[in-house]
C-alpha cells in the first residue's frame, strides 16, 4: 500500500511551478528527432562570415566572428561559425519566436562576451513541440558570463554534445522539452549549472559532465530522469520539483558538495541506483514525499558529519524519504551519520550493505515487511531502529552495533502473521534485539549477542522459539540472555540461552508478565539459570525439561515468591544448581523422566514420581531436600550383556554340534545350520576320531534410536566325539569380555562358560541339546545428573547363568552339492545378578539380589553348498523373545527401601548369515562367519567369528 499525502508545503511548490511555467502546455511525446538541413537550403559564401538563408533556413558559415549578434527569424538555423555579441546588449543567437523556429543547430562558436545570453529563444507555445529540435554539436561550444542558453517555451528535443558553459547558468529554461539528452560538458561557475521546467524524459549520458557551482541540475517537473554520467553541484547534484522515475544507471556519478546528491520535492513512482549518489555533507538521497519503489544496486554514501542529529534533520540520513513503498538494497549505503530513514517502510529488503555511525536504518511509524539478507551496521546508537510495528521480519544476514541495539522494534503487532525470524547474526554491545511492544512468534535459529544487558529482550510474545544462541556477556547487574519483559505465551529451546556475566544476571530472566511456560530440550546457562522476579502479581510458571539448566552461582532455577510452579523433568533433562520454588502450591514431576538425577529443591510441596523410585529426604540444617530419582535400567544391565554372551557362545557351539561354518548372531540372534558333516561330505568317509575346534568370536550390538549399544570378544574352544553313525558329544569353554551403555550408564563384564552338548540323527530329523552354565565379574557405573555436577555411583557384582537348549533339523532339499534344511531351536535362560551397593556418589543406593529368565525361539532356513574343498553355508529367520515370570528388586537410600518389579517385555525380528570353510590339508580346517539381526523395535546386532577345526 502506497500512500499520498498533500501538506501546505505541496501546495506552495506547486504554486511556484506555476508561476515559473506560465507557458506550459498539454504533455507532449517525448521522443522527437532532430531534423536534417537539407543541403539544398544551406547556402555557403567563400567570403567572410555569412548570414544567408531561404524561406525555411538561416546558416552562417564559417568565417571572422559576427560581433553583432544574429537574430533568429526562420524555421531552421545552422551556426558553423563564430557569433558573439560585443557590439551589441542583446544576445548572440536572439529570437522571438516569430519565425516558428523548428530546428537549431551549433556546430561552431557562439559567446557571450557581456551579461547577456549567448543564445536566447522564445518559441511559440502553439508549436508542435514534437518538431522542435535544438543541437549543440561535438564541435559546438557556447560561452556567457550570463546564461549560456535562455529557453522559452516547448522544445521536442534537446541535445547537447558540446560545451556549453557560463558564468551564471549554463542553460535556464522555462516551458516543455520533450527529450534532454547530454553527452558533453554542460557548467555554471557561480551558479545552477542548469534549471529546467517540465521534462518528458532527461538523460545525461555516460559522456556527460554537468558541474554547477550552486546546484549542478534544477528541474521542476519530469516524467523520466536518467544519468549514467557526471552531475556535480556545489550545493545539490539534482533538484527535482517531481520525476516520475529516476534512475542513476551503472557508472552514473551525481555529488552534492554542501546538501543532497539528489533532492525531490514531490512523490517518486520508481526511484533506481546502480551507479554513485554522494554528498559530501547532507544526505545522499532525499525525497519530500512518498517513493513507491526504491532500488539500489550501486553506492549512495553520505559523509556528513552531525554531532547531535535527530529526527527533525532529515538530512543526517543517506536515504530519506516520507514513506517508503517498496525498498530494495543491493549495493552499498552509507552514512556518516544515519543511513535509510522514513516515516514508513512499507517493505524493506537489503541484500547488500548499509552501514552508518547511528541508525543504519529507521522507521518512525513501523514496517510491514522486514528482510535482511545482508549487512546492516552501525558503530554507535542502533542499527535497526523502528519506533512502529514490524509486522513481519525476517534476518539470514547480519545486523550489528557498537551502540544500544541492534534491532529496536517499538509497538505492539500481536497477531497470528506477526512476528521476527532470524538464522543470521543480531549483535550489539547493549541489547542483541528489543521488540518494545508485544508481538507474534520471536524464531531463533542463528546468533542474537547483547555484550552488556541482553541478547533478546521482548515485552510481550505469543511464543519465542530459540534452535541457535542467544546471548548476553552480562556486564549490567540484572541481565538475562533472553529477557522477558511482558507477558510471553511460551518459549521453545532446543538451542542455547546464555549469560555469561556477574552476579545478579540469569540466562533467562523473567522480569514481568503473569504467566510463563517454558519447554527446553537445549542449554540455559547463567549465574542464575532461570530467575522469575517480577514485580507484579505472578501466576505461575511451567518448565518443561529435558535439556540444561545451569546456575554458575548454585541457583539453577528460582520462581518468583507466589504463583503455583511447575517443573516437569522428561529423559534428557540435567539441572545444575538449587531450584527455588518460592512461595505458592508447587510441584515437580518425576514421572516422565528415565534417568538418574540429584536434585535440591526448597519449597516444594508435591513430588509426583509415577513408578519411577524417587527418594525424598530432608537436608539437615536447611529448608532444603534431596530428590533422588534412580533408573532401573542400569541395575537390568548386568543380566542383559551376560545372557548376549551367552547366546553368542552357545551359538559357536552350536554350529560345531551341527558341523557347519557359521556363527549365529550377537545378543539375542541364534540359529543352527545343516547337520551333515563337511568333511563327511567331501570325502564320503566316516572318521571316528574327536574333532577339536577353537574360535576368536566378537560381537555388538546398537538401538537405531537412543543411546543403547554393547560389544564384547573372547575366545571359544571345544572338544567332540562321534560315538556312533547317529550320535555326537561334546564339551566347550569361553571366556568372554565385553562393554556395554543405557545412556550414561556403562557396564563392564568379564565371563567365563562351559557348556556340554550332544546331537542325535533319527534319520530324517536330526535333533541337538545343549547346557551352558557361566560366571561373571561385572563393574557397573550409573551417571547422576546432580545438583553439583555429574556423579557416578560405581559397584562391584557377580552373576550367574544356566541356559539349556533344545533344537530340530528338517531336511527339505538335497542335490548332492546343495543341501537345504528347516531349523527350529528354543533356549532358556535364567541369571541370577548379587546384590551390591554402591559408592562415590551422595545419590548412591543399594541393590539387592535380582534374577530373571528370558525365552528365545527361533524358526528358520539354512543352506550349505559344497564346491569341491570349500564349503559354503547361509541362513536366514525369524526370531521372538519374551520374559519368563517376573523379578522384583529392592532399592534402598538412606534407610528408604523402594521395590520395583522389573522391566517385562517382548521383542522379535529378523535374522540372517553367511558363512565358509575351506580345508588346509591333514584334516584340519578353517572356518568363518558373520551375522547380522533386526528388531522390530530397532535393536540391530553384528557378529563374526573365526577359527580352526580338526580331526585327530
Amino acid at each position: 500500500m502506497f500512500r499520498r499525502q498533500i501538506d501546505a508545503r505541496r501546495l506552495f511548490l506547486r504554486h511556484v511551478m506555476a508561476r515559473r511555467c506560465a507557458d506550459d502546455g498539454a504533455t507532449m511525446t517525448t521522443i522527437s528527432r532532430i531534423r536534417s538541413i537539407r543541403a539544398a537550403t544551406l547556402m555557403s559564401l567563400v567570403l567572410g562570415p555569412t548570414v544567408t538563408g531561404s524561406a525555411q533556413a538561416q546558416v552562417v558559415d564559417a568565417g571572422p566572428t559576427i560581433t553583432t549578434g544574429v537574430e533568429v527569424t526562420l524555421p531552421s538555423f545552422l551556426n558553423n561559425g563564430s557569433i558573439s555579441n560585443t557590439a551589441i546588449g542583446n544576445a548572440a543567437v536572439y529570437g522571438d519566436g516569430s519565425g516558428t523556429l523548428v530546428d537549431f543547430t551549433n556546430n561552431g562558436l557562439i559567446r557571450s562576451l557581456i551579461n547577456a545570453p549567448a543564445v536566447s529563444l522564445r518559441v511559440d507555445s502553439d508549436q508542435n513541440a514534437v518538431e522542435n529540435t535544438f543541437l549543440n554539436s561535438s564541435t559546438g561550444v557556447i560561452r556567457s558570463i550570463g546564461v549560456g542558453i535562455d529557453l522559452q517555451g516547448e522544445i521536442g528535443t534537446f541535445v547537447n554534445e558540446g560545451t556549453v558553459a557560463s558564468t551564471f547558468r549554463a542553460i535556464e529554461h522555462s516551458g516543455f522539452i520533450g527529450r534532454f539528452v547530454n553527452s558533453g560538458h554542460l557548467s555554471s561557475a557561480e551558479r545552477d549549472a542548469i534549471q529546467l521546467g517540465r521534462i518528458g524524459q532527461f538523460r545525461n549520458e555516460a559522456d556527460g559532465e554537468i558541474i554547477g557551482r550552486d546546484d549542478a541540475v534544477i528541474i521542476f517537473s519530469a516524467g523520466i530522469i536518467e544519468n549514467a554520467g557526471r552531475v556535480s553541484g556545489g550545493n545539490n547534484g539534482l533538484e527535482i520539483g517531481s520525476v516520475d522515475v529516476f534512475r542513476n544507471l551503472a557508472g552514473g556519478w551525481i555529488d552534492g558538495r554542501d546538501q543532497e546528491a539528489v533532492l525531490i520535492e514531490d512523490d517518486v513512482s520508481r526511484f533506481e541506483n546502480a551507479g554513485l549518489l554522494q554528498s559530501l555533507s547532507s544526505s545522499a538521497v532525499r525525497v519530500l514525499y512518498d517513493v513507491q519503489t526504491f532500488t539500489n544496486s550501486g553506492v549512495i554514501r553520505s559523509l556528513n558529519v552531525i554531532d547531535d542529529a535527530d529526527d527533525a534533520q532529515p538530512e543526517a540520513y543517506a536515504v530519506s524519504a516520507r514513506q517508503l513503498g517498496a525498498f530494495s538494497n543491493s549495493g552499498t549505503i552509507e552514512g556518516q551519520s544515519f543511513g535509510v530513514g522514513a516515516d514508513v517502510i512499507d517493505s524493506f529488503l537489503n541484500t547488500g550493505t548499509i552501514a552508518a555511525f547511528d541508525r543504519a536504518v529507521r522507521s518512525r511509524l513501523g514496517m510491514d515487511r522486514f528482510e535482511n539478507r545482508g549487512l546492516i551496521e552501525t558503530t554507535d546508537g542502533r542499527a535497526v531502529f523502528v519506533t512502529g510495528h514490524i509486522l513481519d521480519g525476517n534476518n539470514s544476514g547480519t545486523i550489528r552495533t557498537r551502540g544500544d541495539f541492534a534491532l529496536f522494534s517499538g509497538s505492539d503487532a500481536d497477531s497470528d502473521t506477526a512476528g521476527f525470524v532470524n538464522s543470521g547474526l543480531i549483535e550489539a554491545n547493549g541489547i542483541g534485539a528489543l521488540f518494545f511492544g508485544r508481538t507474534g512468534t520471536i524464531s531463533n535459529s542463528g546468533q542474537i549477542i547483547g555484550a552488556q544487558s541482553a541478547g533478546l529482550a521482548t515485552f510481550g510474545a505469543r511464543a519465542v522459539i530459540n534452535t541457535g544462541l542467544i546471548s548476553t556477556d552480562g556486564l549490567l547487574e540484572r541481565s538475562g540472555g533472553l529477557t522477558i519483559l511482558g507477558t510471553v505465551d511460551r518459549v521453545d529451546n532446543s538451542g542455547t540461552i546464555q549469560s555469561l556475566g556477574r552476579s545478579g544476571g540469569a540466562g533467562l530472566l523473567v522480569a514481568n508478565g503473569q504467566t510463563f511456560r517454558l519447554d527446553n530440550s537445549g542449554r540455559i546457562i547463567g549465574p542464575t539459570g532461570i530467575l522469575i522476579d517480577t514485580e507484579n502479581p505472578f501466576d505461575g510458571a511451567t518448565i518443561h525439561n529435558s535439556g540444561l539448566i545451569s546456575g554458575l552461582d548454585g541457583v539453577a532455577i528460582a520462581f518468583g515468591p507466589d504463583g503455583t510452579d511447575r517443573l516437569i523433568l522428561a529423559d534428557g533433562s540435567r539441572i545444575l544448581g538449587n531450584v527455588l520454588f518460592g512461595g505458592g502450591e508447587d510441584a515437580l514431576d518425576v514421572s516422565a523422566y528415565g534417568g538418574n538425577a540429584l536434585l535440591r529443591v526448597e519449597g516444594l510441596e508435591t513430588l509426583s514420581g509415577g513408578d519411577r523410585v524417587v527418594f525424598r529426604n530432608a537436608v539437615a540444617g536447611t529448608d532444603f531436600e534431596d530428590i533422588n530419582v534412580v533408573a532401573l535400567d542400569g541395575f537390568t544391565l548386568a543380566g542383559r550383556e551376560t545372557s548376549a554372551m551367552v547366546l553368542q557362545f552357545a551359538t559357536s557351539v552350536a554350529d560345531q554340534i551341527m558341523a557347519g561354518a557359521r556363527s549365529a548372531p550377537p545378543g539375542y540372534a541364534l540359529s543352527y545350520a545343516p547337520a551333515t558333516d563337511p568333511i563327511l561330505a567331501v570325502t564320503g568317509q566316516q572318521l571316528t576320531g574327536p574333532r577339536i575346534w577353537g574360535s576368536a568370536i566378537t560381537g555388538g550390538r546398537w538401538a537405531e534410536h537412543g543411546t543403547d549399544s554393547a560389544y564384547h570378544a573372547g575366545l571359544a574352544a571345544g572338544a567332540i566325539s562321534q560315538l556312533d553313525a547317529r550320535t555326537e558329544i561334546g564339551v566347550a569353554a569361553a571366556y568372554l569380555s565385553g562393554d556395554a551403555r543405557s545412556g550414561e550408564d556403562r557396564l563392564q563384564t568379564d565371563a567365563v562358560m562351559a557348556a556340554v552338548h550332544g546331537r542325535y540323527d533319527l534319520g530324517g530329523v536330526a535333533f541337538d541339546a545343549a547346557l551352558v552354565a557361566g560366571y561373571g565379574s561385572h563393574q557397573g557405573e550409573r551417571s547422576v545428573a546432580a545438583f553439583d555436577g555429574a556423579d557416578i555411583a560405581s559397584a562391584a557384582f557377580d552373576g550367574y547363568i544356566l541356559a539349556p537348549s533344545l533344537g530340530a533339523m528338517v531336511p527339505v532339499l538335497d542335490t548332492g552339492s546343495m543341501t537345504v534344511n528347516l531349523r527350529g531351536e528354543a533356549r532358556y535362560v535364567a541369571s541370577t545378578i548379587s546384590g551390591f551397593a554402591e559408592t562415590g556418589s551422595a545419590a548412591a543406593v543399594a541393590v539387592g539380589e535380582q534374577a530373571s529368565a528370558l525365552g528365545d525361539a527361533r524358526l528358520g532356513i539354512e543352506a550349505r553348498l559344497v564346491q569341491g574343498d570349500l564349503v559354503m553355508t547361509g541362513r536366514v529367520g525369524a526370531y521372538a523373545q519374551t520374559s519368563l515370570g517376573a523379578s522384583t528388586i529392592a532399592i534402598s537410600h538412606l534407610g528408604d527401601v523402594e521395590t520395583r518389579t522389573l522391566p517385562q517385555g517382548s521383542e522379535t525380528g529378523t535374522y540372517a548369515g553367511l558363512g565358509a570353510s575351506a580345508d588346509l590339508g591333514g584334516d584340519v580346517r578353517v572356518n568363518g562367519a558373520i551375522d547380522v539381526s533386526s528388531a522390530l523395535a530397532g535393536l540391530v546386532s553384528a557378529s563374526g567369528r573365526i577359527g580352526l577345526e580338526g580331526r585327530f
